[in-house]
């Protein structure tokens, strides 16, 4: 038990070294990244799937989704991916931020926020079509995991 005690001590002062020299958001999108990384086989299929399937109907790359200022078509399409990993995965906010490189989970709380103005605006013909995207590829995306299960 005691050498436990020294392990938890010197891991928290450690702790509090990194909090001194980083600060709060730094420190805490480290250690998000680190947590990040722990997806199993079965989520990052679906992960990939995902951002194949919407990154190929925008006609966009993965990595345009990243970059920090985007405009016009990328968001809506980082917004979907965003929106299809909530729904199917259920990771953290802060998991999904970073998978977009970010360190701030505010970008996921915006896109479910819009979404939802989105269903309520069904009538605006491009709010239409986002919410109709998203069926799809929801549909898609059940398929898939009910492929994957199917060949556990």
């Amino acid at each position: 038990m005691i050498n436990q005690e020294k392990k938890v001590s010197t891991l928290l002062k450690t702790f509090h070294i990194a909090y001194e020299k980083l600060g709060y958001d730094k420190l805490s999108y480290k250690l998000n990244e680190a947590i990040s990384t722990t997806l199993g086989d079965y989520e990052t299929s679906i992960l990939s799937f995902i951002n194949d399937l919407v990154c190929n109907d925008y006609n966009l790359k993965l990595k345009d989704l990243k970059k920090e200022n985007i405009r016009g078509i990328k968001v809506e399409a980082r917004s979907m991916c965003i929106l299809l990993i909530k729904k199917h995965l259920n990771l953290p906010h802060e998991k999904i931020a970073y998978l977009f490189n970010r360190n701030n989970h505010s970008i996921v709380s915006q896109a479910i926020q819009d979404f939802k103005t989105k269903k309520l605006s069904y009538k605006v013909k491009r709010e239409q079509l986002f919410v109709d995207n998203y069926k799809r590829y929801d549909k898609k995306i059940n398929n898939y995991k009910e492929f994957l299960e199917k060949n556990k």
